[in-house]
């Protein structure tokens, strides 16, 4: 037997997944239509369902950074 079978090779560290936090798009879009929903903030990871997880409305909103961002147009 070879030290190499015994000793498998270590995995490399699972990049940790990142919380997007949104905002619950239904009281900015429908008021007067749709009062279940209730713009409440939202934090999800890559591979959730895309739903208010407090009226279960369909659309978020990506809430604003708030570092500065910069481009240079060319």
């Amino acid at each position: 037997m070879s030290s190499a079978a015994s000793n498998p090779r270590p995995q490399p560290p699972q990049p940790k997944q990142e919380e997007t936090r949104y905002v619950c798009g239904g009281d900015l879009l429908f008021v007067s239509y749709n009062t279940r929903c209730c713009g409440e903030e939202v934090s999800l990871r890559p591979g959730d369902k895309i739903e208010c997880s407090a009226c279960n409305y369909p659309v978020l909103f990506k809430k604003r950074t708030r570092r500065i961002v910069e481009f240079q147009a060319r």
